[in-house]
């Protein structure tokens, strides 16, 4: 089992040759290296929450083949909403928030300059976010390694024992409330645990929402074992 001493060792060494500068994306050269050494270290399948394009996939894909011993069901599963335009809504302010059916609270915020430069143009492309996470898993040469599977995860998720699960759909306490309970069937004692974009009142509703053995920060990338309920 992989000890909260080991993990920041791993993010205090940072290799600059992991930085995935062709895939658009908000991770961190050194965030990128930990899901890249985490994906390697630990057992089983992994589980990704929102892909986005393929920054994140890519540095979990890329860790499976550094496993020492990689078993034939060992691969990512990448799970991604794909939401059109129906999902953002424009506040008063012009910034762009988004909203799946049936929420109550937003899930999340963006700049106008950042959504329409960055987000926009890839959910209104043909194929949507879909198309162009295919299109960067085909140019690493990692698509074998990855399984997409598109929907609502709460819906979709395939039950097994993950060693590593990667979300990125935890940007307020409102969304991660229903992130935690789409998990529980897969939280279970001795899994990793990264959650990005982790603000303090973020990770405070973390760590109330699940019991951790012990959790850690890189960054806006929250890290954390699950311990006994």
């Amino acid at each position: 089992m992989i000890s909260q001493a080991g993990i920041e060792q791993v993010l205090a060494t940072f290799s600059p040759h992991l930085h995935l500068v062709d895939v658009q994306g908000w991770l961190t050269p050194v965030q990128q290296q930990a899901l890249h050494a985490l994906a390697a270290l630990t057992r089983g399948p992994v589980l990704e929450i929102g892909p986005w394009i393929g920054r994140s996939t890519c540095c979990l894909a890329r860790g499976l083949l550094l496993r020492s011993e990689r078993m034939p069901g060992d691969r990512v599963v990448s799970i991604e909403l794909n939401p059109d335009d129906s999902y953002f809504r424009r506040n008063a302010d012009g910034d762009v928030e988004f909203w799946c059916p049936g929420d109550t609270e937003m899930r999340g915020i963006a700049k106008a300059d950042l959504f329409d430069t960055h987000a926009a143009p890839v959910i209104s492309s043909p194929g949507g976010i879909v198309a162009r996470l295919k299109e960067t898993l085909a140019r690493h040469h990692l698509q074998h390694l990855v399984e997409i599977i598109v929907g609502d995860f709460k819906d979709v998720l395939p039950v097994a024992r993950y060693g590593l699960i990667f979300s990125d759909v935890c940007h307020t306490p409102y969304e991660i409330e229903r992130m935690v309970a789409g998990l529980r069937p897969v939280l279970t004692p001795g899994t990793l645990l990264c959650c990005h974009d982790t603000t303090p009142e973020n990770r405070d509703a973390l760590e109330q929402a699940i019991a951790y053995d012990w959790t850690t920060m890189s960054g806006s990338l929250h890290i954390g074992m699950i311990g006994e309920a």
